[in-house]
């Protein structure tokens, strides 16, 4: 059931930056040269998701007849919301978003990766989603606003990214290309601080609005 709760998380933005991980062995990298402009590394290599802008404070252009999901909407796993956010400066996207899962992923998983020295500070979790294309844009590589929660004061981590493919969870941007009418299913990669209860998923692509969650977070 859907509720407005605007104080859900907080709606001035405090994220953390996204965590570039780069393989220690066996990968040269190559597999993340199909995804955006990110930073390379001193081996060349790429970050695949970079850290979505922060939020602004100008509110999205429309198209005709699309009405985006209320700011501070309380959803549960599996429901469905319409968002927008701003792609650099010529790019308007709209899309139905499903927070399908988020589930505790174990550190095991990451041997191999390097996590810069705060592999003991660090909870990953695997948030899967659905993302369907209802606007004008074509949202090639575009990376979506969507962090997870964490804390008492509601602080946000956005997506972790990937110098090579990262088989259980591959946390890169959307397809390219991603075509009006295009949809996909994903996963993204989260690191919150492993002393602190993560508590939702975030859409917020402004930081004058509340943003819309999903709640109902399994637990460690």
């Amino acid at each position: 059931m859907m509720r407005s709760r605007p104080a859900l998380l907080a709606a001035v933005l405090t994220a953390g930056p996204a965590l570039a991980l780069a393989g220690c062995g066996g990968s040269d990298g190559s597999d993340g040269a199909d995804g955006p402009e990110g930073a390379g590394g001193d081996g060349g290599s790429t970050v695949a998701v970079p850290p979505p802008s922060a939020p602004t404070s100008a509110a999205p252009a429309l198209p005709d007849g699309v009405t985006t999901t209320a700011a501070g909407t309380e959803l549960g796993l599996g429901e469905q919301a319409t968002v927008a956010w701003q792609v650099g400066a010529d790019r308007q996207a709209v899309v139905d978003l499903t927070v399908v899962g988020v589930q505790p992923a174990p550190l095991e998983l990451f041997d191999g990766w390097l996590l810069n020295g705060v592999a003991d500070e660090v909870a990953p979790y695997f948030v899967t989603y659905a993302v369907e294309n209802v606007g004008d844009d074509d949202l090639a590589a575009a990376a979506m606003p969507l962090f997870l929660g964490y804390g008492a004061e509601g602080a946000l981590v956005a997506a972790s990214g990937f110098a090579a493919t990262f088989e259980p969870c591959p946390s890169t941007p959307l397809p390219i290309p991603f075509e009006p009418g295009a949809a996909t299913e994903g996963c993204l990669v989260y690191l919150a601080p492993s002393d602190q209860p993560v508590t939702a998923v975030a859409f917020q692509a402004t930081g004058d609005v509340a943003p819309v969650t999903w709640g109902a977070v399994a637990p460690r």
